[in-house]
């Protein structure tokens, strides 16, 4: 062995996909083909971002990859296929692609950062053992995995593989309500990440193999291996606030992962009372929510988010008691500023949040403004049934899962809250959220409808309780769509004024001044957005990226569209700010391609839909997106059949 070559016991996960009918469609169309198994290979090295992977080599239609910890392999092959799904659904049948997904752990031969060995050899055989569209393990991995993943499995016996000279103990992840034939890993959860049902006749199935490790190896283009969390404190400690903190999600210590909610809701709580805090530097809950389920180490978290400290915590609830642990962390040192415990019966639950809040900020030395103080007892006051609040946490987790009936389940859930108490602001603010997440996914029949609504409970919410800012920006986000844009300003200040952490509505404020013919103003915004939700979604990124085109610094706008396509490639603002940017900057070529790649999942789109989907003031603004658009090869005028969706977000 050379000196180059290294043998590791190495945690391994395999995707290795053989494409069904690959050739067939590659002689039918082979450009067409290649772009849309670039798309697909952009949501892989999207998602092994994410969970910490590294993309080891690429060859023809087949990936190797490798993670740290099989838990984070597993889970990444699941959200794979979950993604893999909802793409599918996007293209003709003619088109569609399916995966078969298989894992192994085991030794492999490291050479000038490529994987050779037994480890990789299973891994490849066991995804010719998968269903399309479906996950195999090995027996090795099925080990460190029960009990590890809200995933159920199944046993298939021994395999004799080629190549490998034992058979193999193989299992099967199973889909979502599927009877568990054997080894079930926890009967009391659910498989929360992957799609149910598969949509559509399967043409292609594409073999991708990943194995897994970190880190380590040749190093490959910055979209394959960024970090899932990036650094933002990279100029020292100094350029850390001293009262900046993170809340961590609370680890639920129930044993049942359907309580979930209660961890999540808790952890929200805490963050909403912190950012109301002038004084505080507090992160926004969608960057903190990533090392959700993940071992964390505190200052590398710190690091990666910006602040001095950390909080973590755990719940547990049984029957009508509840324990919660908190200890607030040094990022700097790792030592701790403080801890405790509390045990008590549910009906508390307010007061301990408050405690929690008040003793971080003793800690911190920042003062609680008696106006902060009197909002968040007025904003608890409302609040008389602990039961009601429950279901409006476990409401918010089921919309976090963004789908159209997991929006509906919400709504009922919400619903049922008010109906207990028809004063809860969180429920109606909540029930307002699911009416604009319709307008805003295409999921309405009548949008004039669903808009007076979103607007009435937030509204009623806000009459409530006047410091929600959670309503303040529904209704925000409900004018820019009335293009009331007077009042979209002035509810996006009301609701800064009520929390000044509110990444959304900073970040949200700069896309009305990018709307508004202020697109400096709303770069400096955005950029503060960023700043607080290091993690932000795609939408921060197009928000950005309009506003540049506004000032005519077209490679910066290419540059956040480019970012916000990599976040969410379904995001369609990435996809027309990307190939208007493109045409801005003179690359016609790379325009047409990036338009054809996006006609695919959207046939019908056509230039008249720009006007509907970007509510710019100044028809000049406008005209220059369009005009790009128009140069790239968009067609004008189509048939309407696209959906209408709200301009407030991609």
């Amino acid at each position: 062995m050379s000196a180059q070559e290294t043998v590791k016991r190495k945690l391994t996960a395999v995707l290795h996909a053989d494409v069904k009918g690959y050739s067939r469609l590659m002689s039918a169309d082979e450009a067409l083909t290649v772009r849309t198994l670039t798309a697909y290979r952009q949501e892989l090295y999207r998602l092994t971002g994410q969970y910490g992977g590294r993309v080891v080599d690429t060859a023809g239609d087949g990936f190797l990859l490798e993670f740290a910890s099989v838990v984070d392999a597993a889970n990444c092959a699941v959200d794979l296929q979950k993604t893999f799904r909802e793409k599918n659904l996007e293209l003709p049948e003619d088109r569609r692609l399916e995966f078969r997904i298989g894992i192994n752990i085991g030794d492999v031969i490291e050479q000038d950062g490529s994987l050779f060995g037994s480890g990789v050899n299973i891994a490849a055989r066991l995804e010719g053992l998968a269903d399309p569209g479906g996950i195999c393990v090995s027996g090795e991995a099925y080990d460190q995995l029960k009990g590890k993943v809200d995933v159920n499995f199944a046993a298939m016996g021994s395999h004799t593989v080629k190549n490998i000279p034992e058979p193999v103990r193989v299992y099967k992840v199973l889909p979502e309500g599927s009877p568990i034939s054997a080894s079930p890993v926890d009967k009391g959860r659910s498989f929360r990440h992957v799609a149910i049902i598969i949509v559509g006749i399967i043409i292609a199935a594409i073999s991708v193999i990943f194995v897994m490790r970190f880190p380590g190896g040749t190093p490959k283009p910055a979209a394959i291996v960024e970090p899932a969390v990036r650094p933002v404190a990279e100029g020292g400690p100094e350029q850390v606030p001293q009262s900046s903190i993170a809340v961590l999600p609370f680890v639920n210590m129930s044993g049942d992962a359907e309580q979930d909610y209660l961890g999540d809701g808790i952890t929200e709580e805490i963050i909403t009372s912190l950012a109301k805090i002038p004084d505080l530097f507090v992160i926004a809950r969608n960057s903190t929510f990533i090392y959700k389920g993940r071992p964390v180490n505190i200052p590398e978290v710190g690091k990666a988010l910006g602040v001095r400290y950390v909080l973590e915590g755990s719940v547990k609830k049984s029957q009508d008691r509840i324990r919660i642990t908190a200890q607030l962390i040094d990022s700097k040192t790792g030592g701790h500023v403080w801890a405790e415990r509390y045990d008590t019966d549910f009906r508390n639950v307010f007061d301990l949040e408050d405690d929690i809040t008040k003793k971080i900020t003793s800690a911190l030395q920042v003062k609680l403004a008696v106006k902060t103080s009197e909002s968040i007892e007025a904003d608890r006051k409302l609040e008389i049934d602990p039961d009601v609040f429950e279901r409006v946490m476990k409401a918010s987790q089921v919309m976090a899962s963004e789908g159209r009936e997991s929006n509906k389940r919400a709504r009922k859930i919400f619903e049922d809250a008010l109906e207990s108490n028809p004063k809860s602001s969180r429920a109606l603010a909540g029930l307002a959220r699911t009416y604009l997440s319709d307008i805003q996914s295409g999921w309405s029949s009548s949008r004039k409808d669903d808009l007076e609504k979103a607007e009435r409970y937030a509204t009623q919410a806000l009459e409530l309780n006047p410091t929600s800012d959670t309503a303040q920006l529904i209704l925000s986000r409900v004018y820019v769509v009335k293009r009331d844009y007077d009042k979209a300003m002035e509810t996006a200040l009301a609701t800064l004024a009520v929390n000044p952490n509110n990444a959304d509505a900073l970040a949200f404020m700069g896309r009305i001044l990018a709307f508004t013919g202020k697109p400096s103003e709303g770069i400096e915004s955005i950029k503060k957005a960023i700043r607080l939700n290091p993690m932000a979604p795609s939408w921060y990124y197009d928000s950005s990226g309009l506003a540049y085109i506004g000032i005519e610094k077209y490679n910066e706008a290419l540059a956040d569209f480019t970012k916000a396509k990599e976040l969410n490639q379904r995001d369609i603002f990435a996809n027309i700010g990307l190939i208007a940017s493109l045409s801005l900057t003179g690359q016609t070529t790379k325009a047409r391609n990036a338009l054809d790649d996006f006609l695919i999942s959207h046939p019908k789109f056509s230039v008249d839909e720009i006007s509907r989907r970007l509510p710019y003031k100044n028809r000049e603004d406008l005209n220059r997106i369009m005009g790009a658009l128009k140069s790239a090869g968009l067609p004008e005028g189509g048939s309407g059949k696209t959906p209408v969706s709200n301009p407030i977000e991609g």
